[in-house]
C-alpha cells in the first residue's frame, strides 16, 4: 500500500473465464487447488459505502446486504472468497455495519471474518489502510462489496509475486455500459 506506481495488470476478453497478461492467459475452470504454492489467504472487503443510488429501492440496509435470490449479494462474495482458498476476510464496514455484523458474525463458512468500522467515512483507500491494520499477512486481495466477476485468486497472486518490481496488481474487467 505504499507505492501504487507501478502495477501489473490482468484484463478480461469477452469470455469471462479466458484472461490475458501480456500474452494469452487462460485461466482454469474447477476446483481450487493451490498449484503454485504462493495464495494468499486474506482479502479485505469493501463494505461500507452508503449506496446511494439504491436507497430508494434499499432504504434499510447497506448495498452489500443487497438481496439477490433470497441472500445478500455479500454471501455469494464470501462463497466465492472461501472457494477460492480464502481463510481470513476482513470487512470494512461504515453505514449501517450493524447489519452485516449480526448476519454474518465472526464466521462465514471456513472463512474468520474481522470488522475495521469506520466511524465516520475514510473514502476507498482511508478503509483499504484501516483495515490493512487487522491483516497479518504482507500481501492481501482487495475487492469491492458490491461487485464481483469471476477471477482465479491464485492466478492473480502467481502472476504477482513472479513479478518483484511490482507494488501492486490489479485485476480489470473491461465493460461496454457504464449507465447506472
Amino acid at each position: 500500500l505504499q507505492n501504487f506506481i507501478e502495477c501489473s495488470v490482468i484484463r478480461y476478453a469477452k469470455n469471462p473465464r479466458v484472461a490475458y497478461f501480456n500474452r494469452t492467459y487462460y485461466l482454469s475452470v474447477g476446483g481450487r487447488k493451490n498449484f503454485f504454492g504462493t495464495m494468499i489467504k486474506t482479502a479485505v472487503v469493501l463494505a461500507g459505502g452508503f449506496g446511494t443510488r439504491l436507497q430508494s429501492v434499499l432504504p434499510d440496509l447497506p448495498k452489500p446486504m443487497a438481496p439477490i435470490n433470497g441472500k445478500p449479494f455479500l454471501e455469494y462474495l464470501l462463497k466465492f472468497l472461501e472457494r477460492e482458498g480464502i481463510e481470513k476476510v476482513v470487512l470494512s464496514v461504515g453505514y449501517k455495519h450493524e447489519i452485516i455484523q449480526q448476519h454474518f458474525g465472526n464466521n462465514f463458512g471456513r472463512i474468520s471474518i474481522e470488522y475495521s468500522v469506520e466511524d465516520s467515512p475514510l473514502g476507498t483507500g482511508g478503509g483499504i489502510l484501516r483495515a490493512a491494520n487487522l491483516v497479518d499477512e504482507k500481501n492481501f486481495f482487495v475487492l469491492n462489496g458490491d461487485s464481483f466477476f469471476l477471477i482465479h485468486l491464485d492466478e492473480l497472486a502467481k502472476e504477482y509475486e513472479e513479478n518483484d518490481d511490482v507494488k501492486i496488481s490489479v485485476a480489470l474487467k473491461t465493460m461496454k455500459n457504464f449507465s447506472r
